[in-house]
C-alpha cells in the first residue's frame, strides 16, 4: 500500500516522460494480492513488503531497499515527548494497520524481538492514508514508513518520536514469476526501477535519509 501510493507513483511519472509511448498500469493492493496476481499472471511483476511468511514458490524475488519504520504522532500529541524509551510504548494509544495485513505482522515481529507485545492498538486502518489522518486528528501514535508521511513532517503537522532503542526495517522487494518472458518495455521499465527505487539514489533524493543499505542477494 504506501510503496504504491507513495514511492511508485513519482518514479513511474519520470519514466513516463523518459518513454512516452508507455502505459503502465498499477495495482494497489497488499502483499498477498500481489504475489498472487504476479502467479497468476494477473500481473507482470509487483514491488511490495513480504512476511518472512509468505508463499514465494516460483517466484524470483529481487531485495530492493530497506526502509525504516518511524514513530509518529501530532505536533501537539501530549503523551510522549520527542524520544521515547520501549517501555513507553506499551501504554500510549496506537494506530495500525489489521492484524491480517503483512504489515502489521511485520511490525508485531520487529516490536517482539525488543520484548514489546503491544495491547494498546485503538484503531486499526487497511490503508496508511487512513493510518495518518487518525494520527492527526489525536488518535494516537503510529509506525509508519517514512515516505507515507514526509510532507506532514516537513510541514510539521506531524512529528517523529525518536525510538532509539529500537530499529525497525522493513525490506522492499521486486517480484517476478520465474518462468515470465518479459517484453523490450517491460524489461526497460524493471531496470529503471532497480535504479531509481535503489538506496543510493533514493538517499540522494532526500539527504536527510541516511539509513538506507545496499539490497541483499536475490532469493527464491
Amino acid at each position: 500500500m504506501t510503496v504504491a501510493s507513495y514511492t511508485l507513483p513519482p518514479a513511474l511519472a519520470r519514466f513516463s516522460q523518459l518513454n512516452p509511448n508507455s502505459v503502465v498500469t498499477v495495482n494497489v493492493s497488499n502483499p498477498q494480492w500481489v504475489t498472487d496476481a504476479v502467479r497468476s499472471g494477473t500481473c507482470d511483476f509487483g514491488v511490495t513488503i513480504l512476511d518472512p511468511r509468505h508463499d514465494i514458490d516460483g517466484l524470483v524475488v529481487e531485495r530492493l531497499w530497506d526502509e525504516q519504520l518511524i514513530l509518529v504522532a501530532a505536533k501537539d500529541f501530549t503523551l510522549l515527548g520527542n524520544i521515547a524509551k520501549a517501555k513507553e510504548l506499551g501504554t500510549v494509544p496506537f494506530v495500525s494497520s489489521p492484524h491480517n495485513q503483512v504489515r502489521r505482522e511485520v511490525e508485531e515481529d520487529s516490536l517482539r524481538a525488543y520484548g514489546i507485545v503491544r495491547e494498546n492498538v485503538k484503531l486499526e486502518f487497511g490503508h496508511p492514508e487512513a493510518m495518518k489522518r487518525a494520527v492527526l486528528d489525536h488518535a494516537g501514535v503510529a509506525f509508519v514508513m517514512e515516505t507515507s508521511v514526509k510532507q506532514e513532517l516537513a510541514t510539521g503537522q506531524l512529528r517523529h518520536i525518536a525510538t532509539p532503542q529500537l530499529s525497525l526495517p522493513v525490506p522492499t522487494f521486486l517480484v517476478f514469476r520465474r518462468s515470465k518472458a518479459f517484453s523490450p518495455l517491460q524489461r526497460l521499465l524493471l531496470d529503471f526501477l532497480r535504479t531509481e527505487l535503489s538506496p543510493i539514489k533514493k538517499e540522494a533524493g532526500n539527504p536527510a535519509k541516511t539509513r538506507g543499505r545496499r539490497p541483499g542477494r536475490k532469493a527464491a
